[in-house]
Order: C-alpha cells, then structure tokens, then sequence
C-alpha cells in the first residue's frame, strides 16, 4: 500500500499530463474542478482542454456548429460553451416531457397563400433558409429577416414540385435543383440548376435538362451529382450536373430481375443504395463512382443515355446485410418478402472530430396490413471510413453496420427530410413529438407542449415540421400561412 509520500497527487503532474487526464473526463467534472482552486480553474479553462473535449463528442451529443467553419479555432468561452451546451441538449432531449430553452423567429413572407404546402430547407447552421413558396424559391436570411434573393415562378405551363440543395466549393456556393412539370411537355421532368455565390450573392443557372419523369419526393442533390428515381421502373437517374453527363442505373438480383431501391445517396465517391434482397434480405450495396467512369453519356437527349446494370455478383458491387428483428418481416404479419421502407436517410462528416468516418442514418420502417400488429421504426447507423495508404480509384472504403434498432412507433413523421446530426427526429401535431433513433424504447420517447403564442389554437389546424437543420438542431414550422424557426439553446 503505498504511503502519503509516495502518492501522486493531481497537481504534482506537469500541465500536459493533467490535459490528457481531463480530456477523458465528463464536462460535470471539469466544471466541478474549476472551482476547487486558482491552477486547476488556469487549466480547466484552457482552449486545449475544450478542443479535446469537443473532438470526443460522440456524435449523439454532437455540437452546433456549421460544417464549413473550423470549432477548434473558436476562442475558449465560445468553444467551452459548444460543448457544454451540447451535452445539455442530449440530457434534455432524450428525457420525456423535458424541451431545451427555445427562442422562435418568425420570417416575414409577404405573400403565403395558407392553403399552399411550402417546401423548406435550413441551411447548415440555421441561419439560412430554401422556401418553395408560390411558385417560386426564395433565399431568406433569417438573421437580417431579408429575402437574399428569388427564383422566379415559373412559366404558367411549368410547376415546381421539388427542390434540393448542396453547398460546393469548401462552402462558397450553394448549389439548387429544382424539378418542375411542364405541361407542354407531359411525359418528361424539367430540371434546373442554379449556383449561388454567398460572396458577391449572385446567382446564374448553370444547367438545364429535360430527363425522364422524376418522383418528386425522391429527388437529391449531392456535391456535383443529382440523383433521383423514375416511378414503376425501378430505375435511377444520375447526373453530373458540372459536367453535364448523365446515365440511368438499374440494379438487379442475380438472375438479373430489377430490384427495387427504397434509397441511394452519394458518400465519399461512392454510390450507396439501399434495397431488398431475396436472400440477403436488407441490404446496403456500395458502388463505387470510378465504376462508372467508362459509362457516362454527354448526349443532352435521355433517350441516347447508357442504361447501366448491376448485379450482386459484379465486381465493383459489394453487399452489406442490415439485419432487424425477423419476427418484423414474417408471413403473420403480411410483410413477408416486401421487407423494409426507407423513411429518410442522413448523411455527414463530423467536422468537430479529425479524421472521423462518415456517418450514416437510415431510418426504416415495416408495413403491415389492417394494423393488425404495431408499426416498427428501423434505425441503422453506418460508418464509411477509409484506411491509411488508400489512393487509388478502386479503393473506394469500408462500410460497416455501426449499431441498428427496432421501436414501436404510433404515426410516422409527416416529413421525413428532418433527422439531425444527434440522431433525433421531430414531428409536429398539437405537440412536438421527439422521435429517437437507435432506441428500442417507444417512440416517440417525448411530446412536448410548445405553447399557444407558437403553436396557436385552433379547431381545425394542421401545423408541419417542414425542415430540420441537422448540424444547429434548428427547426422551420410551417403554421398557417406562416413560416416560424425554433432555436434551442
């Protein structure tokens, strides 16, 4: 046993020693440590105790922050806040009854027209905001209550019916697609595409493509690709919208029958799709882009566009089986051989991590007839990571099944395009419901009461989480011909 002067006390160590230490330790502790005396309140506060904290936020406590800004280079009272306001907001959320402060703006749109269903999406870091409003889009900066700029309506031959984004070029441009009817034209999607440059804020359309007739709730943009699905077909459109080329993808079993794709996304330059196999059962097959690299079409005509095939078998295609609870897929429940249907997906790099894999959320859930039995909510979460010494084309990652859950649920979310970062869902009735992924726990795990000046009363009322920013948790509600974003900090 050793003696008091053999012993080791905290404060006999060198500083770096102490930051290892603290940087395993939980926030309450490091806080509580602050006030014990004048070095350890020196050291608790340094920005190199915060920066190692923050890069060891899992990310179910994940911070917020914007995915084009460095935290690390936040100075220590802003980094020291991030994470401290992160671990709270896990607390919170995932306690029932409970609901993180709330701040609410409200944007001051002009011309809404109350019967009309908007579509929105919240820029990374919720200062921002994509309205699909009375025909045309809007860019809205919610700080300064402006209207940026505007896409205008379309011709009155030509509707919007979908619309998504991406932000290129290390976060200066924002990228949007918009999918439109044309009923000159009624067997055929009309796609644009335009640039914005937050610098000088100029937009320009920098494609324009007449392509099959689109689904418009499946349509998506990633980095310089558009991906979106052609109904009854089965088959999937791929567009590199810098380059113009373009090809159609159909995937299929072994004795080469088309297999249906409930979900495709694009991570790290590869193709991922999620679909149901006959003996595998749900799947996620990884196909890398430099697969296709012989395969693209520049022809402007979608009729002249390579219709590309891939099997199980083929070389570049890898299969991984997400297994759920088989008794969710049995015949007793009607459900057999029909297998999952994908509710929404989320894709990101934790930037405040170095070197952290890409995440992904897939969020299922099971059809059953008559309800005869409840519905289950299916989460899986995904890593694609890459080893050291990867360089070439053909080594395109490893992805890998990270953890995945099954959960009752009553109603799914009404809009699927609202998962965040700390693998929350939200859904909005009289009360917000909070809706945890990767929980076997009944869902939704919270139902909130917001208040009448936010969610005003009314007989008839039909208010809508139209769009989650996954990165600040921030959420845009669409109530009655209004727009309001709900804050939590």
């Amino acid at each position: 046993m050793p003696t008091a002067s053999s012993r080791c006390h905290l404060l006999t160590l060198p500083d770096e020693l102490i930051f290892e230490i603290l940087s395993y330790c939980p926030v309450e502790n490091i806080l509580k440590l602050e006030g014990t005396c004048k070095r350890m309140y020196q050291i608790c506060r340094s920005h190199a105790i915060w920066r190692s904290l923050v890069q060891r936020l899992d990310v179910s406590q994940a911070p917020s922050t914007n995915p084009f800004h460095s935290i690390e280079s936040l100075p220590e009272p802003e980094l020291r806040w991030k994470v401290i306001n992160a671990v709270q907001r896990h607390r919170v959320w995932t306690t029932p009854g409970n609901v993180p402060p709330m701040r609410v703006l409200e944007l001051p749109l002009p011309h809404i027209e109350e019967s009309r269903i908007m579509k929105t999406r919240l820029l990374p870091g919720g200062k921002e905001i994509l309205i699909s409003n009375h025909g045309s889009v809007e860019f809205w900066s919610i700080e300064s209550m402006e209207c940026l700029w505007s896409i205008p309506a379309p011709e009155d031959h030509i509707d919007t019916v979908g619309f998504d984004f991406d932000i290129v070029d290390n976060g200066e441009v924002l990228a949007i697609a918009i999918v439109c009817e044309d009923g000159v034209f009624p067997d055929m999607s009309l796609l644009r595409l335009y640039n914005y440059t937050f610098a000088n804020r100029s937009v320009n359309m920098v494609l324009e493509r007449r392509l099959p007739t689109l689904s418009p709730s499946r349509i998506m943009l990633q980095g310089e690709f558009f991906i979106s699905s052609i109904p009854r077909l089965f088959q999937s459109v791929v567009l590199n919208w810098r380059s113009g080329s373009a090809l159609i993808l159909d995937f299929a079993d072994p004795m080469r029958v088309r297999t249906d794709v409930r979900s495709k996304l694009v991570a790290d330059n590869n193709l991922i799709v999620f679909l149901q196999e006959a003996e595998l059962g749900f799947c996620a097959a990884k196909l890398p882009l430099s697969a296709l690299n012989e395969r693209w079409s520049d022809e402007v005509n979608h009729n002249a566009w390579q219709h590309v095939l891939f099997r199980s078998l083929d070389r570049d295609y890898s299969l991984l089986p997400l297994p759920y609870s088989e008794d969710q897929d049995s015949a007793q429940n009607g459900n057999a051989g029909y297998g999952l249907w994908v509710l929404a997906h989320h894709i990101f790099k934790p930037s405040w991590q170095p070197d952290a894999p890409t995440e992904i959320f897939v969020v299922a859930y099971t059809v059953t007839p008559g309800g005869r039995k409840p519905m289950r909510l299916i989460s899986f979460r995904l890593q694609l990571s890459h080893s050291e010494g990867q360089g070439s084309e053909r080594d395109s990652g490893t992805l890998k099944l990270v953890r995945s859950s099954s959960a009752p649920i009553g109603r799914l979310p009404r809009n699927p395009r609202n998962v965040s970062n700390t693998g929350l869902m939200f859904s909005l009735r009289q009360k917000l419901q909070v809706i945890t992924l990767f929980s076997e726990d009944g869902q939704p795990i919270s139902e909130v009461d917001l208040g009448a000046d936010v969610i005003p009363e009314f007989e008839e009322f039909d208010p809508n989480v139209s769009s989650v920013d996954p990165w600040s948790g921030a959420i845009a509600v669409r109530i009655l011909g209004s727009m309001k974003v709900l804050y939590f900090d």
